[in-house]
């Protein structure tokens, strides 16, 4: 497992309730690293108060980094319910609606991409390629870069398919979102 997220939800323990807890946890997931179940970084909070936030093994077992509280993990695709949960939050508060283009939120995007629409993106159904076919793509995912200069880079690349006719996963969607 790279990844654990915990959240502890309901009444605000006391402080030494709180310390309990966080101890029994930190003993849990301990076990859990020393059996080989877990290696990664851990944190848990509530109502702002930091429980536990801790590492447990290597980042990179090689070179013998351990995982600290601080450690950055590439976690890619598991962001998407995330970015989806954003868009829906954005529609209740009637900022968006999911029926609308790209083209009444972005300017200077290709004509090609105008038309599509935020439902077409969060359901894999815009036409837009995947992240990573487009050439060299590999290479440059972690050159910084602005959000503009990362979109450009796509925007030269035909549609997969005609949108709404075909599904493809499309990270570059949910990035666009």
């Amino acid at each position: 497992m790279r990844l654990l997220i915990v959240s502890c939800l309901g009444a605000s323990p006391s402080i030494a309730a709180g310390q309990a807890l966080a101890e029994r946890m930190d003993r849990y997931l301990t076990e859990l690293h020393l059996g080989g179940q877990l290696t990664g970084s851990v944190g848990v909070s509530e109502r702002g108060e930091v429980l536990l936030a801790k590492g447990y093994g290597f980042a990179d077992a090689e070179h013998e980094v351990s995982n600290t509280p601080q450690t950055r993990f590439r976690i890619g695709s598991m962001t998407k319910q995330f970015t989806a949960m954003a868009i829906l939050i954005l529609q209740e508060q009637g900022k968006l609606k999911v029926s609308d283009t790209l083209g009444m939120h972005l300017s200077g995007i290709p004509r090609t991409w105008e038309g599509l629409t935020i439902h077409q993106l969060l359901t894999h159904t815009s036409g837009l390629m995947h992240s990573w076919k487009l050439p060299g793509f590999e290479a440059t995912m972690m050159v910084p870069a602005s959000l503009d200069d990362v979109l450009k880079r796509f925007y030269e690349q035909p549609l997969v398919f005609k949108p709404g006719e075909g599904f493809g996963d499309s990270g570059l969607g949910y990035f666009v979102l």
